[in-house]
């Protein structure tokens, strides 16, 4: 009998979610911009761009940097309940928003990624300052 557990679960879905991110950005890959950014600032605007001349490989290389971020979280041992699902659940958002980005150049997907980067901001301070309170009793 075969049982899967969560984890495996998920890394199922990251994995079919990878393939599913390298193939639109193949098929699409006359829309990516001649050079790719590889950092956004926490606004949204971009801090630095990828290897330039290689939009195509570049773009692969962050989605599979960014994938396997979240395959790690999802293997990871939890110090603080939910702290690692929070973190690779953003970062698998944030990817799309990236991808999208890169793909249609509209401005207002940067919103968007300001919008996740707050919201996993309060995620955070939350599930920290509730492992604080809960488990070391201040």
């Amino acid at each position: 009998m075969n049982i899967c557990t969560p984890r495996k679960k998920l890394a199922a879905i990251i994995g079919g979610n990878t393939l599913v991110q390298v193939v639109l950005v193949v098929i699409f890959q006359r829309l990516l911009p001649a050079q790719i950014p590889s950092h956004f600032g926490f606004f949204g605007q971009v801090d630095s761009y990828g290897f330039a001349g290689k939009p195509l490989s570049t773009s692969i290389v962050l989605i599979l940097i960014f994938n396997l971020g979240v395959l790690l979280l999802n293997y990871a041992n939890v110090l603080i309940p939910h702290l690692f699902q929070v973190l690779s659940l953003f970062l698998a958002a944030s990817l799309w928003v990236i991808i999208l980005r890169l793909l249609l150049h509209f401005s207002w997907l940067a919103t968007i990624q300001f919008g996740l980067n707050i919201l996993v901001a309060v995620a955070l301070a939350y599930l920290v300052l509730r492992y604080i309170v809960t488990y070391l009793r201040f």
